[in-house]
């Protein structure tokens, strides 16, 4: 009999024998962290107590999910375990206070595609792409107007997010996509890892939001601004940034707009390009379960 159960440490290694089957995946590399979350994290489709399948829940924001890491079992495929997984997936996000879930389907992944729109009702929102830029260019100066964010910036920049508050961003995980808050930025202020342009005071044209990843790479999860002009100042910012501490590489997870203006700029090499489509629903029932039409090949 087919049920779906949160994974617990005691489960890892039959969770490490089924995913052993699956060539190049990251979820070998990630799941002793999915296994510590103290909300969501993995979740195994039993057989018995066979494992035919896996799914992770993640959390970024209080109210938001993200699913990921779908797997099933090369000989329980086409037999409608993902679907059923992924419905499972939502009731439980709903369940943890979740009201609105996103996935981010590999572009050519016309599988997942299919569950994700046709079967389960959920909706393209946004292209999503995922790259490393190594080495970066060594800046010949500062730029004459991008710099840091300071907290007599803070009200300048909350009017630049309110024009564009459906934007999405990644904080932690290039591939977990989630939106901005006031919140967000707020709390930069903090912790670090905000620049902006102009510095003079006047209305915010441009914003990046970064971490300098245990001072190693330059993690880039947010960029936008008006201009080409203004992104080149901005960027170029976050380059004298990584090299005032030693950083060659960066890595950035953008919407594909943002990261193609990046990579336009020219004189960057790119590294491990991965580019694929957020799925956005709400989960605040209004299309019953099971509802979509045909089925899917997970």
């Amino acid at each position: 009999m087919l049920r779906f159960v949160h994974a617990e440490k005691a489960d890892e290694s039959r969770a490490r024998q089924f995913l052993s089957q699956f060539t190049n995946d990251y979820l070998p590399q990630e799941l002793s962290g999915y296994l510590e979350r103290p909300r969501g994290g993995l979740y195994l489709a039993l057989d018995d107590d066979r494992v035919v399948g896996t799914i992770v829940l993640e959390f970024p924001r209080t109210h938001e999910a993200y699913v990921g890491g779908l797997r099933v079992s090369p000989d329980r495929q086409k037999q409608g375990i993902g679907r059923q997984f992924v419905e499972f997936a939502m009731e439980e996000a709903r369940r943890l206070g979740a009201t609105i879930m996103r996935a981010v389907v590999a572009e050519g992944n016309q599988v997942s595609e299919h569950l994700m729109r046709d079967d389960l009702a959920f909706h393209a929102v946004e292209r999503w792409r995922v790259g490393t830029i190594r080495p970066l260019p060594v800046p010949a100066r500062l730029p004459d107007e991008a710099g840091p964010a300071w907290a007599v910036d803070h009200d300048r920049l909350l009017a630049f997010w309110n024009k564009y508050q459906d934007d999405l961003w990644a904080d932690l995980n290039p591939w977990v996509p989630h939106s901005l808050s006031a919140e967000d930025i707020s709390r930069r202020f903090e912790t670090g890892g905000i620049a902006l342009l102009p510095q003079t005071g006047a209305e915010v044209r441009g914003l990046a939001l970064y971490r300098l990843h245990n001072r190693e790479r330059l993690d880039i999860g947010y960029l936008r601004a008006e201009t080409t002009e203004e992104l080149a100042q901005l960027v170029q910012y976050l380059w004298v940034e990584a090299h005032a501490w030693g950083i060659t590489v960066a890595r950035f997870g953008l919407s594909r707009q943002a990261a193609d203006r990046l990579l336009a700029l020219g004189g960057l090499e790119e590294t491990d390009d991965w580019q694929g489509m957020v799925f956005e629903r709400s989960l605040v029932a209004t299309v019953p379960m099971g509802s979509g039409s045909g089925g899917s090949a997970v």
